[in-house]
Order: structure tokens, then sequence, then C-alpha cells
């Protein structure tokens, strides 16, 4: 069966046509074009901005001209991650969606519907002539995914409304109406190369992790492939000539794998496979198919200068990743992260990108001037970027009661109001909106940031639907 006949299919074929235009984060020109288009071609007032943000506005159906608008929000931009030795280039190759179980995913890559599920449902809603709802303002931001950058550089006097439904969340039937602040946080620092004097070269990797969103799974205790490479060469640094390191592919993602080439003055593999023992007795629970894979490979002439490895694996060896604090007002929620990213080597030198989440502000300052020193201790540049606030609960909200009766009588079950530890655009827009009134929820996904990120299809016509009835009451 294809997309567009199954139940809410006039959103899965917007979603399948969104998965043929590439739309990483940083690379949303086409995306936007797109979007700006689609709205001119609906007759509808459409505008891009600088930071590719596109804002469409629709008046509202008969009888509805009057009521107060409403801000439909989404990011079109997505977390584009592959498979190891996959060829996919996300530049120019369109998604392979698959269908399986009732899920859809991309073969070999993320999929995206974090958040291109969001504009589909969108679209459908704004070329949608029989829908009854009050002038609707629809909101597509840029690079969500890299510090929420685009919603940062939105004009909120061009916005006119009362109420935000921000399609951003992961779970059907579960209302979210607050969420953490973050911050991106960078170490750079120039490497000194100098002539090799070890003679055995080594290529070893860390992979088989599950990885995962820093926002959703950190709490899980998954492996980061960064910290366990770094963890382990400093064990051994004395005896070691290190010429490249990297892992990671998004700040705000688990590291899954970590590649090291390095010069040895001896045999390392008994010290590996101790290693990898000792990992799965701590963490075989939640990520049982870590595997360290150690090669012999050609020596390198030059290597890290001794004082710019040793500086390097002391700040991963320290690097305190993972949760930080749980909130004492709400059970089992994370209140403070941090997430330790991306390793990446350039003719600059050496980036570490990390990310840093907290409800509490305070907490959030309180863990970057932590990696500020820890960075700087070690000379490298630190440097803060993509500050955005937390979203504050909102006991008189109006549009979060009026979401869970109508979800109750849609489905026949409660819906669930819930904080999360992700970042959503909600604090942001309602610094530059006063007096915005915000929910956030969307269908379930799984796996998100991931190339097994996958998208419940049984939930996209309860969500969409259910989106559709409350514009209706509003």
């Amino acid at each position: 069966m294809e997309l567009k006949d199954m139940e809410a299919g006039r959103v899965l074929e917007h979603f399948e046509t969104l998965s043929g235009i590439p739309r990483c984060s940083g690379d949303e020109k086409r995306i936007s074009d797109y979007l700006r288009s689609f709205g001119e071609g609906l007759g509808l007032k459409s505008r891009q901005d600088e930071a590719l943000n596109v804002i469409i506005e629709k008046p509202g159906s008969d009888g509805y001209e009057d009521h107060p608008p409403v801000l439909l929000q989404g990011h079109m931009d997505m977390v584009c991650v592959k498979e190891e030795g996959s060829d996919f280039d996300f530049g120019v190759d369109s998604l392979k969606l698959v269908v399986k179980d009732n899920e859809l995913r991309a073969r070999g890559t993320s999929l995206g519907a974090d958040n291109g599920i969001a504009v589909a449902m969108i679209l459908a809603i704004l070329e949608d002539v029989t829908l009854a709802h009050p002038p609707l303002v629809a909101l597509f931001t840029t690079e969500e995914e890299v510090g929420l950058k685009g919603a940062a550089r939105v004009d909120g006097r061009l916005i006119q409304a009362g109420t935000l439904i921000n399609i951003d969340s992961e779970e059907e039937g579960v209302f979210f109406s607050s969420c953490a602040g973050g911050v991106q946080v960078n170490f750079s620092r120039a490497i000194r190369r100098v002539p090799a004097s070890m003679e055995t070269a080594y290529e070893l990797k860390v992979k088989g992790l599950k990885g995962g969103h820093s926002g959703l799974e950190i709490h899980h205790g998954r492996g980061n492939a960064l910290k366990i490479l770094g963890t382990l060469l400093y064990e051994v640094s004395d005896f070691i000539e290190i010429h490249s390191f990297s892992g990671g592919e998004k700040m705000n993602a688990i590291p899954k794998q970590a590649i090291c080439r390095f010069n040895a003055g001896g045999d390392l593999s008994e010290m590996v496979e101790a290693y990898q023992r000792n990992f799965l007795e701590i963490y075989g629970n939640v990520d049982p198919d870590m595997n360290l894979s150690l090669k012999e490979i050609p020596c390198e002439k030059e290597v890290y200068s001794r004082e710019d490895q040793d500086r390097l694996l002391k700040v991963l060896w320290e690097f305190n990743h993972g949760v930080n604090t749980l909130s004492q007002d709400v059970q089992g929620l994370v209140e403070s992260s941090v997430n330790l990213g991306v390793l990446e080597e350039s003719d600059q030198g050496v980036k570490i990108v990390s990310s840093i989440r907290s409800s509490v502000k305070a907490l959030k300052e309180a863990l970057a001037e932590n990696l500020q020193t820890l960075g700087e201790s070690q000379g490298f540049e630190v440097t803060l970027e993509g500050d955005y606030p937390a979203w504050p609960f909102d006991p008189d909200s109006r549009i979060r009661p009026l979401f869970l009766e109508t979800y109750e009588e849609l489905t026949g079950r409660q819906g669930r109001v819930a904080a999360i530890h992700a970042g959503l655009e909600c604090g942001l827009l309602i610094d530059k909106i006063p007096g915005l009134d915000a929910i956030s929820l969307g269908p379930n996904l799984r796996e998100v940031h991931t190339p097994d990120e996958a998208l419940d299809l049984k939930s996209v016509s309860p969500t969409f639907e259910l989106i559709k009835r409350v514009l209706g009451r509003l």
C-alpha cells in the first residue's frame, strides 16, 4: 500500500515529498524555498526571513474570521545520520522510505520525522478548504537541531497569535507543557604535529552503541563512544602517539561510534579485549552490542605532540557526560545533563562540540562554567552559542485542558501532561510573542537522531485529527 492510501494519507504524501528535498541543519535553502512556494501557490501570504524561516498566514474559515489567531509550528531541518559505511549523500539523495510493521523508516539513514511530520501536518491543514479553524499562522523554523537558531532569529512582531501548537514531541497522547533550556559549548585547540617515534600503528574503533537523542535518551545510561575511547586511550597515553581522532555526528546525539589511529610501543590487543569485557559487565544491559575493534595499520610519519595529546585525552577523561541532576518536583524527569557530542579534526586543529540542557537557568550556567574551566585548564578556547531559555509550566494554560478533553473524546483514552528534558522552541517563541499560550504534541517516534528512527504510522491519524478538532474549538 502506498503512503497516500493510508490513514492521514495526505499528511504522509506531503512527508514523502519532503523526504525528497535535502534539509539537513544548515542546508535548508531548498526546503525553505519549497515551503514558501507552497504557501504562495495556495494564494496565502508567505514570507521567508534572512534565517530562511517561513511564515504562512491563512485567514479563518467562515464564521471564524474574528477568532484569535493560532500559531502552528514545526522545524524544517533534520538530524542527518547514516549507517557506518553508507555512501548516502544527504545533500543530493532522496530518503529511501520503507514501511514495515506499521512503522515508517528510512533505509540506512535517519528518517527526519523529527520534525518533518509536523511540517507535513501543517501543510495538509493549510491546503484544506473544508476545515473549520481560526486565523492560522504557520511557522517553519530552521536549524532547530543545532541550537534552535532559526527560532532565535524569528521577528515576533510579524506574528499575531494567542495560542501556539508546537508539533515537535514524540509520544501520542502526551502533552508537553514545559521543557529544558540549553546551550552549546565548543572546545577548540590547534594541534602541533611532530615526527613519530613508535613503529607499530593501530586503528581502534568503538561501534555498536545505541546512541540516541541527548534530550530523550540521556537518562538510559547508554555508552558514549567518545567517552569510552577517550578514557581507554588516557589510561595508555604514555604508550601511544595519536595521529587522528574523531567521533560523533551531532552535538545533540549521543555518539554511537568513534575512531582513533595511533602509533604504539607494543601490542595492545589484550588490553582492548579486557576493556571491552569490563564495559559489557557494567553496561551490557543497555548497550549489549558495543564492540572495540583493533587492527594494525601502516605507520604515520607525524603525530600529535605529546602536550597536545595529553591535553585532549585529559579533557575527554574528565568530561562529565550524562545526567547531572534529577528534578525534585517531577519524578523521573532529568533536570540537567551534559552531552559530549562531537570530536572533529581540521587543518586548524581539533574541536569538541557538546550540549548542556537544564530546566533551571542557574544550573545551566554552572555547568557551562564548569566546562569552560575544564577546557581552559587544558589550553582550549571555549565558546558558547545557541543559548535558549527553558519553557516554564503555566498553571493557567487554556489550551492544555482543551487538548486533554478533546483527546479523550477522540480516542477514549486519557492524555497525560508532561515536561521534557529535550529543548523545544516554545520558550523562545513565548519570549518573542507576549501572552502566548503553548502546548507541544506529536505522534509516536522512536530512536530519533539515529539510522533506526521510526514513525508509528498508527499514531499519525489520531494526532492529526486531534489538532484539526481542537482548531475547530478555538
